[in-house]
């Protein structure tokens, strides 16, 4: 019987060191892990009603300074409150109004906790 390998179908990329005690590190995972919370509608998962972004709030409405920081301070809160593996650097953190093509661009500058590697969220989402 002949054994082969699959080392190209892993989800993974097992030559790389982002497992550290359990817990995924990788840049693209904390981002994706954002992506996720900010795309989620508050009372959408059926056991945890309270996970999830503002975003949902927005659809449809008119944004302006005031409720686009309004929707930036909602939205680094639920970050905040879902992924523990980052710290969000507020000052750095930037929601930019498209109001011409109903959309806004999130850029969320954040530290890896235990690596102290800054990276940044940066995603145009049109309403």
């Amino acid at each position: 019987m002949a054994i082969r390998q699959y080392a190209s179908r892993w989800a993974v990329d097992l030559s790389k060191n982002i497992v550290n005690d359990g817990v995924v590190y990788d840049v693209d995972a904390i981002n994706q892990s954002i992506e996720f919370i900010l795309s989620t509608f508050f009372g959408e998962r059926m056991f945890k009603l309270r996970f999830g972004s503002p975003l949902g709030r927005v659809l449809f409405s008119s944004l302006n300074e005031n409720t686009g920081e309004k929707l930036l301070n909602g939205v680094i809160n639920a970050i905040r409150r879902y992924e523990n593996r980052i710290v969000i650097l507020d000052d750095e953190s930037q929601l930019i109004l498209y109001p011409d093509q109903n959309a806004i661009r999130l850029n969320i500058l954040y530290i890896l906790n235990d690596r102290q590697i800054t990276s940044k969220f940066d995603k145009k989402i049109y309403l």
